[in-house]
C-alpha cells in the first residue's frame, strides 16, 4: 500500500459522479429508463447531490432495459476503462450489477473482492404471489453466497489448519459451484414467470426493498438534480422514500448516520 496513491472520500466521489454520468449518457443514447434509487435518490431530494457523510450511487432498471445495458455497455461507453459486472461474472458474488472505475481498487472491511469504486445497478421484476417462497429461498442462497465470500467468515478459527484447509476448499470449488446453481434457479425465474402484484429488485442483500407496484411507474419519469447533473427518478419518489426511510427529509443525528464499510480505494 506504501507505494499506492490513496484515494479520499472527496476523489470518490467525483469518481461516482462520473460513472454516473456515463451511465446517464448510455442510458440516454439508448432510449433505456432508469431512476435513482436508496441514499442516492435520497441525496437527490433532500441535498441536491450526495448525502454528505455517504460515499456511493445506487440506480435501478426494469428487466429490459437492464438486459439491454448490458448488450449496448462496451459500444457506447466513452471510455474503456469503465466495466460492468453481473452476477455471471467469475470471482464476483454480489446479486446485483456494478459498475466498476478499473483504474481503482477498493476494499472492504468485511468481504474478499477487491473491486475498482463503483455504482450499483439494480434490477426490477414483476413478480406473481404465489411464488414468494421460491423467490425468498433465492434471496437466501444468495446471501449465503456472499456470506462464504466474507472476511467474516473465512477468518473465524483462520489460524487452524485444518479449519483453514476446509474454508479454502469452500471457497474455490464449493462457493462457485452454488453460485451457478443458484444463478440457473434466477433465471428460470424470470424467464418463467410474470407478474402480477409485488415488484422487487436486487437478488438478495441488504438493499432489497419491497412496495406496490404502482409506484414504479417507468413511463413518467422526472428529471431531478444530483450536483452537476440532471438525471432521472421515479415521479412517486416520495411514496417509495417514505416507505424505506420514514421522515425522510428530516436529517438523522450523527450517530444514526449509516456509513459504508470501505476500508481503502486507491489508484492501481
Amino acid at each position: 500500500m506504501s507505494n499506492r496513491k490513496l484515494i479520499d472520500n472527496v476523489e470518490i466521489k467525483h469518481i461516482l459522479l462520473c460513472l454516473l454520468k456515463e451511465f446517464d449518457f448510455i442510458c440516454r443514447i439508448n432510449g433505456l429508463k432508469y431512476s435513482l434509487c436508496g441514499g442516492t435518490l435520497l441525496g437527490a431530494i433532500r441535498h441536491k447531490g450526495f448525502i454528505p457523510w455517504d460515499d456511493d450511487v445506487d440506480v435501478f432498471m426494469l428487466r429490459n432495459d437492464y438486459e439491454m445495458f448490458l448488450k449496448v455497455f462496451k459500444k457506447t461507453r466513452r471510455h474503456k476503462y469503465y466495466k460492468v459486472l453481473d452476477y455471471f461474472c467469475v470471482g464476483y458474488t454480489a446479486p446485483f450489477c456494478k459498475i466498476i472505475d478499473t483504474r481503482t481498487c477498493s476494499m472492504e472491511n468485511k468481504r474478499t473482492e477487491r473491486l475498482g469504486v463503483w455504482i450499483d445497478l439494480h434490477v426490477i421484476d414483476l413478480m406473481p404471489t404465489k411464488d414468494i417462497g421460491f423467490y425468498s429461498a433465492i434471496i437466501r442462497s444468495l446471501n449465503e453466497i456472499r456470506y462464504l465470500g466474507s472476511k467474516m467468515y473465512f477468518s473465524k478459527n483462520a489460524r487452524k489448519p485444518i479449519s483453514t484447509l476446509i474454508k479454502n476448499i469452500i471457497k474455490i470449488i464449493v462457493r462457485p459451484f452454488k453460485k451457478i446453481r443458484e444463478r440457473n434457479k434466477i433465471e428460470h425465474f424470470i424467464h418463467n414467470n410474470h407478474g402480477e402484484q409485488e415488484v422487487s429488485f436486487s437478488f438478495g442483500d441488504k438493499v432489497f426493498f419491497w412496495c406496490d407496484a404502482e409506484n414504479f411507474d417507468f413511463e413518467d419519469l422526472i428529471e431531478v438534480e444530483f450536483e452537476d447533473l440532471n438525471v432521472y427518478c421515479i415521479k412517486k419518489y416520495d411514496s417509495y422514500l417514505r416507505a424505506k426511510y420514514g421522515n425522510y427529509m428530516a436529517i438523522p443525528k450523527p450517530e444514526d448516520r449509516i456509513r459504508h464499510d470501505i476500508k481503502y480505494c486507491y489508484w492501481k
